[in-house]
């Protein structure tokens, strides 16, 4: 298993992190959360999010987005990654169904 820091910020010089692990690595699958809310809330970077999109696709990598805490309307919209224009492979939805 490989992690990759969760991005913030667009501006962060590691954001392309994900890139040069698929370059260098047969990885089965990305999944990530777009909000974290274990210790705070932390919102992820839009580049961020768009750079894990655009790397799977080019990399036929399947991506699976966490929706356990932010989806069934819970940000203002259905799913949180819906704000970012991408659309996951798989979802994961849990508590608020």
């Amino acid at each position: 298993m490989k992690r990759i820091k969760f991005f913030t910020a667009d501006d962060d010089l590691e954001i392309n992190r994900l890139e040069h692990l698929c370059e260098e690595n047969k990885i089965a699958f990305v999944m990530s959360e777009i909000i974290q809310g274990e210790g705070g809330v932390n919102v992820a970077s839009r580049k961020f999010i768009k750079n894990l999109y655009g790397t799977t696709r080019k990399y036929h990598v399947p991506l699976i987005i966490d929706e356990v805490q932010t989806g069934i309307g819970r940000t203002g919209r259905w799913r949180a990654y819906e704000y970012y224009d991408i659309k996951p492979d798989i979802k994961a939805v849990a508590k608020s169904i």
